[in-house]
């Protein structure tokens, strides 16, 4: 549920600690690394219209395309056919 809201089996919120705070803070760092890794891939999701969106800068003319520099979304460039 995040860094911050750790959950159990049980469904129960814990604060990890010892070697399952180690073990929690290097699959972190892990996925930190993978998504900084990629960062410059393009993505594609479906938009909450049903377009298929893109990370791409919104250029209309289609001459200069580039992942689009966002911090947390998928919204750039959109087909809606």
């Amino acid at each position: 549920m995040g860094e911050s809201n750790i959950y159990n089996t049980e469904k129960e919120l814990i604060t990890p600690i010892g070697k399952e705070k180690d073990a929690m803070d290097g699959w972190i760092a892990d996925l930190k690394k993978r998504y900084l890794a990629q960062k410059n891939n393009v993505f594609g999701t479906i938009n909450k219209n049903n377009y298929l969106a893109f990370n791409l800068e919104n250029d209309k003319t289609l001459k200069n395309i580039k992942v689009a520099e966002r911090v947390k979304t998928i919204s750039g460039f959109a087909c809606r056919s």
